[in-house]
């Protein structure tokens, strides 16, 4: 799918929720140069997420990456 497309999915809590479930980490979500959603989450265990979401009509694929540090807030 286009990333164009795929961009104001990104702001509706319906993607997020599809795609996270009941994960309650940290993470983020952005769109892949192939048209993709990508999915890094803290730790491995990446079985718990899907490998694509239908959204529409559309089935657009999720690559899913662990290791994900959330940064920290800093004062300014």
């Amino acid at each position: 799918m286009d990333r164009h497309l795929l961009t104001p999915l990104l702001d509706l809590p319906e993607t997020h929720q599809k795609i996270l479930g009941d994960y309650d980490g940290a993470y983020s979500l952005g769109i892949g140069d192939d048209g993709a959603f990508v999915l890094d989450v803290e730790g491995h265990d990446l079985q718990r997420f899907p490998q694509s979401v239908t959204i529409g009509f559309e089935t657009i694929p999720v690559v899913v990456r662990g290791g994900f540090i959330a940064p920290e807030a800093r004062s300014v």
